[in-house]
């Protein structure tokens, strides 16, 4: 399990980029801490099934 700013720094996007995706849903996230100040963690599964789905088409 990786927090976001290890995503970050492993993958070099922007901060808001990231962290509206999991404010969104759209990367899958467990919350250890309480809603009001949550500490989010994210599988590098999950977190490189997201990256595919911003894959452009005809890319590799």
């Amino acid at each position: 399990m990786y927090t976001p700013a290890q995503l970050l720094k492993r993958s070099r996007l922007p901060r808001d980029f990231v962290y509206t995706a999991l404010k969104s849903g759209e990367l899958t996230a467990y919350n250890a801490g309480r809603q009001s100040r949550p500490r989010y963690y994210v599988r590098w599964a999950d977190f490189k099934a997201w990256l595919e789905t911003l894959r452009v088409p005809g890319q590799k």
